[in-house]
């Protein structure tokens, strides 16, 4: 039963590159002219970093929080007759 599982999935695996095609997908690198960037959203991330110091009858507590955000962007292929 594995066998025959691992056979499909190798099959489907192959037949992947030409589905593609029915659907007149081409392959390679779309120029710059026919791009469309589409804001999709952004990603933020925050580090907080913690420092704890002893000064004999108490304790310092410090932090440090940097944090980025990062646009995320998609790329479509301009229709024809768009700009």
């Amino acid at each position: 039963m594995k066998f025959g599982i691992a056979l499909l999935m190798i099959g489907i695996t192959l037949a992947m590159p030409g589905i593609g095609s029915a659907f007149g997908w081409k392959q390679g690198k779309l120029p710059d002219t026919q791009q469309s960037k589409i804001l999709e959203g952004s990603t933020q991330t925050s580090n907080t970093d913690g420092d704890l110091k002893d000064k004999g009858d108490k304790l310092k507590y410090s932090s440090n929080t940097t944090t980025t955000t990062t646009d995320n962007y998609d790329t479509y292929q301009r229709q024809k007759g768009s700009s």
